[in-house]
């Protein structure tokens, strides 16, 4: 791939990042942790409309909104697996800004570990989802 393409395509990777990340810092974190994505115009999520249970996905923009805002705690227990990909966001945001800046790829090692972490967050957030539908779900979260 020509280093040019790798630049573009890598900052554009890292502007998409920052501008998620900025959009969450605008949005006031709805109090019930639930919600907040409806601020941006979207739909109360299907999944608790048609089933009354939550989607791996609740609560994530919440989450987002708390993690920029350095309130942790109040990340987690908006959705965990949301704390841990604004996280990996960032480092996937960074990542993208030097490949931009030096027009190389990643290294196989490199690769390997940012596919592992976003496996873990997947993993995360479908354990999470399993714990809050679980009856032990009550007084977990």
């Amino acid at each position: 791939m020509p280093t040019i393409l790798i630049r573009i395509a890598s900052a554009a990777v890292a502007i998409s990042v920052i501008a998620l990340l900025l959009v969450a810092a605008s949005l006031e974190p709805h109090a019930g942790g639930l919600g907040t994505h409806q601020a941006l115009g979207l739909p109360p999520c299907s999944t608790r409309i048609l089933f009354g249970i939550r989607c791996p996905m609740c609560g994530m923009t919440t989450s987002w909104a708390h993690f920029v805002r350095a309130e942790f705690p109040s990340a987690v227990m908006a959705n965990l697996a949301g704390t841990i990909l604004a996280v990996f966001a960032i480092a996937v945001a960074l990542l993208s800004m030097q490949v931009s800046w030096r027009g190389t790829l990643p290294t196989p090692d490199r690769t390997r570990q940012f596919t592992l972490g976003l496996v873990t967050v997947i993993t995360i957030a479908i354990t999470e989802w399993g714990l809050r539908l679980s009856p032990a779900g009550d007084w977990i979260w």
